[in-house]
């Protein structure tokens, strides 16, 4: 039985916006920063929300909660592990990944 019950669209959305953050941006170099990027994600999402109901547009906000689950899983990455190792391919029906060196995580 699965320990998530996240659509598998919502991952591949995660998984492609990751994809396309490590290709073009560094790692977050502290805690702080990581912060303030989720922090400009979240204004950015609130922008979408706080729209009056008959333009709200849902893929807007969907791909700004998406840009914002992203960020989330790069600080874990960038700021919580060590330079060591960190945990990849989280398997969403198991809920349990594969731990590499950190190095490998931009292949």
């Amino acid at each position: 039985m699965p320990i998530f019950n996240i659509p598998n669209q919502v991952w591949a959305l995660i998984r492609e916006e990751y994809k396309n953050a490590i290709q073009t941006n560094p790692a977050f170099h502290s805690p702080h920063e990581g912060l303030a990027v989720i922090e400009d994600q979240f204004e950015d999402l609130k922008k979408a929300v706080f729209l009056p109901r008959s333009r709200r547009n849902p893929a807007e906000m969907r791909k700004e909660a998406v840009q914002i689950a992203t960020m989330a899983i790069r600080f874990i990455v960038d700021c919580t592990f060590d330079n060591t190792q960190v945990i990849v391919g989280i398997n969403p029906t198991e809920g349990h990944g594969n731990y590499i060196n950190k190095e490998q995580v931009r292949d």
